[in-house]
C-alpha cells in the first residue's frame, strides 16, 4: 500500500536535490536546469536564474534553506516551504467485487487473506509560501517544470496520470502571519491500494463491539 503524499514529498525532495547537485557539478551554468528554466529572465533588478541559485543552493544550515512539509505548516509559512495538501479524492476505475482477485492474496503463517484493491483520482496541492513574492514565485516555476520533467518518476513511486496546474491562492489570515506570499502546484493523480479483508475472527469481534454499543 502506497501513501502518496509520502511518495510525493520523497519526490518532491529528490527533485531539490538533484537540483543542487545538477548545478553544482556543471561545468557549465547554461546546461543546468535552472538555467533552462530561467535563462534571462528579469523584473526590473530581479533576474530570475541569479535567484534561483540563491534559493536552490542554500547549505542546510541557512535560515532560509527551502524545506518541504506534508499539510500545511503556519510556522514555516513565512520561509520558503512547499506545503503538500489534499483538497480532495474520489474512488475510480473499480472493478466487480471491489476488485477481488485483482492483485494476489495475502498469505501469513495460517491463514490466506483476499485482497481488494481501489483506485482513487487524487488531487493534491504543493503550496508555495515565503515572506517574499519573487522568491514565491521562483519557486513555483522551478518546482512546476521539474514535476512535469520528472513525471516518469512520479509513475514509478505509483502516481500515475498525473497532471499539473496552479493558482493563487488565498489563506485564511488568522492561521498564517500577515504578509505572506502564496502559490499553489495542483497536482493531479491515479493511484492503486490493496487492501487485505478482515479475517473471520475480526469480522465476529467487530461484530461483537456493534452488537454492544446497539
Amino acid at each position: 500500500m502506497i501513501i502518496p503524499e509520502v511518495e510525493l514529498l520523497k519526490l518532491i525532495e529528490a527533485l531539490l536535490k538533484y537540483v543542487e547537485l545538477d548545478f553544482n557539478n556543471a561545468t557549465d551554468e547554461q546546461n543546468t536546469f535552472l538555467y533552462r528554466v530561467f535563462k534571462d529572465n528579469n523584473i526590473g533588478r530581479y533576474n530570475f536564474f541569479e535567484q534561483a541559485k540563491d534559493i536552490f543552493l542554500r547549505d542546510k544550515g541557512h535560515p532560509r534553506k527551502i524545506e518541504t512539509r506534508i499539510m500545511f505548516d503556519a510556522q514555516r509559512a513565512q520561509l520558503p516551504t512547499i506545503h503538500i495538501s489534499l483538497p480532495g479524492e474520489s474512488t475510480e476505475n473499480n472493478g466487480i467485487g471491489m476488485d477481488e482477485g485483482y492483485q494476489e492474496h495475502f498469505y501469513d503463517e495460517n491463514t490466506r487473506t483476499i485482497s481488494y484493491t481501489r483506485g482513487f483520482n487524487a488531487q493534491y496541492s504543493c503550496i508555495v509560501t515565503s515572506d517574499n513574492a519573487l522568491e514565491v514565485l521562483t519557486v513555483y516555476y522551478v518546482l512546476k517544470n521539474i514535476l512535469i520533467a520528472a513525471t516518469d518518476n512520479a509513475e514509478f513511486r505509483g502516481l500515475r496520470n498525473v497532471q499539473i496546474g496552479g493558482n493563487d491562492l488565498q489563506i485564511n489570515s488568522d492561521i498564517v502571519p500577515p504578509h505572506i506570499f502564496t502559490r499553489g502546484i495542483n497536482i493531479s493523480v491515479f493511484y492503486e491500494q490493496t487492501i487485505p479483508s478482515l479475517r473471520k475472527d475480526e469480522i465476529v469481534e467487530i461484530n461483537k463491539i456493534l452488537m454492544k454499543n446497539c
